[in-house]
């Protein structure tokens, strides 16, 4: 099962990001470690922002003129308010698993619910000074494209890493709806050793990553998709019943799915998000 291709149909979004702005750009560059690229000005007059679970680790640069800095952030777990700053721009890159670990040593697991600023980190601090001195999204995605991205290896290389990677195209293939039972029966491993590795690797079990995913996929589906129940979404995404998607998404949001139409304003959301074309290379046009 090719991971890559699985990973392009995964949908990892952060909806209270594109709630803070007027305009949300986003790109999605293919065989690309990275998930997808975005910018955003956060409004002058933005409510309380929350990171909600996706599995991803992001590097988000505030491109502030007089204090420009970026922060490496794990996922979380939960909803968690995040600071952003009205009138400034955010360039965010959210990364597929395993790749920081190449670049700086660092694995998923040490970010969970955790962040490290960018330029404590090798190279980090002329990466902030580059990224953040030019005004134009495309001209930030080849920047960091060419001095973050060039010569990254395959994480999948280490035996530990081949497993997480059939483990990964398993899950993400089914939209988190899997079994660890199942991931025993595919792997040939025990439920013991494919929780080891993910602890490892990532930081959270099979489990509550499968939880993220099936989470990930609902929210993707009520925030793009009209005409159908919470209902038809919620079966859609994997769960077995309505009180379980709802236990869910209340810990994830904090919100009830009522409550979280009402304040993303899902009509004026989908206007918000400008989803650049997908490129088959790692270089765009300005």
């Amino acid at each position: 099962m090719d991971l890559r291709s699985v990973f392009t149909k995964v949908y990892t979004i952060q909806p209270f990001f594109v709630q803070c702005t007027n305009l949300y750009y986003k790109k999605t560059l293919l065989d690309s470690p990275v998930a997808h690229f975005y910018s955003f000005t956060a409004s002058q007059n933005n409510s309380q922002i929350m990171a909600v679970p996706d599995g991803c680790i992001d590097i988000l640069f505030s491109c502030d003129p007089h204090h420009p800095e970026a922060a490496v952030c794990g996922t979380v777990t939960e909803n968690t308010p995040v600071a952003i700053e009205p009138g400034i721009t955010y360039f965010g890159v959210r990364f597929h698993p395993g790749i920081l670990s190449l670049r700086f040593g660092i694995k998923d697991a040490d970010l969970v619910n955790n962040q490290l600023l960018l330029s404590n980190l090798p190279g980090g601090r002329h990466l902030v000074e580059q990224i953040t001195a030019t005004d134009a999204f495309t001209r930030r995605i080849d920047l960091f494209a060419d001095q973050f991205l060039s010569g990254i290896g395959d994480w999948m290389d280490s035996p530990s890493g081949r497993l997480l990677g059939v483990l990964l195209a398993l899950i993400l293939s089914r939209s988190g709806d899997v079994q660890v039972r199942e991931l025993e029966e595919e792997t040939g491993y025990s439920a013991r050793y494919i929780d080891k590795v993910f602890h490892s690797h990532m930081g959270v079990s099979p489990k509550a990553y499968c939880k993220f995913i099936r989470f990930q996929t609902f929210l993707h589906r009520m925030n793009t998709q009209g005409g159908q129940t919470l209902v038809n979404f919620a079966v859609d995404a994997g769960y077995y019943d309505h009180s379980h998607m709802l236990r869910d998404f209340k810990a994830f949001t904090s919100l009830s799915p009522q409550q979280y139409k009402q304040t993303i304003n899902l009509p004026v959301y989908s206007r918000k998000i400008i989803d650049l074309a997908r490129m088959n290379t790692l270089s765009s046009p300005d």
